[in-house]
């Protein structure tokens, strides 16, 4: 666990400002896309503001916090889920058998850290009045953009984590 917090969180947050555009696009598509090429280009074109932006832009015309926003986060999470997914399959099909194996180990930590930082969040965020659900599911989304981008630098060969080993 302790390395997922220290290298593989740090790793996609950094990951963020340095990757390439979305890898195999062709054998990855939705409407995430949009989101993750933003991510790629921080801290050169455009900042986490205006990726933010766009990340929560399906749920943006919606009262924050409210019933219809709540569903609506709830629905972006699961299609953010989704598309982690397609990229998680995705990158193991293209790592070493060891690669794969410490992937499957950091992906089950980071599930793990990823509710418990979203729990906290949506804590602290009740605190001051804002829907907890609301936060909870803004937080995920974010969370697994970031883990996202760490897996397409996997894919575009500028990742230095050790589970990316792709197969010769």
């Amino acid at each position: 666990m302790d390395f997922l917090r220290s290298n593989l969180f740090g790793l996609s947050v950094l990951s963020m400002a340095f990757v390439s555009p979305v890898a195999n696009a062709s054998e990855i598509e939705s409407n995430q896309d949009a989101v993750l090429a933003c991510i790629e280009t921080i801290g050169g074109e455009t900042n986490w503001e205006t990726c933010r932006e766009i990340m929560f832009e399906p749920c943006a015309s919606m009262s924050v916090g409210s019933t219809d926003h709540v569903a609506c986060l709830k629905s972006e999470q699961t299609d953010w889920d989704a598309y982690f997914q397609d990229f998680l399959d995705l990158v193991n099909s293209k790592l070493t058998t060891t690669g794969a194996a410490v992937l499957a180990d950091n992906v089950g930590q980071w599930y793990e850290y990823r509710q418990s930082r979203c729990n906290s969040v949506a804590e602290e965020r009740a605190a001051i009045g804002f829907n907890p659900e609301a936060a909870g599911y803004g937080c995920v989304i974010a969370e697994t953009a970031g883990i996202v981008s760490e897996l397409n630098a996997c894919l575009s060969g500028k990742s230095t984590s050790p589970y990316c080993t792709i197969k010769e």
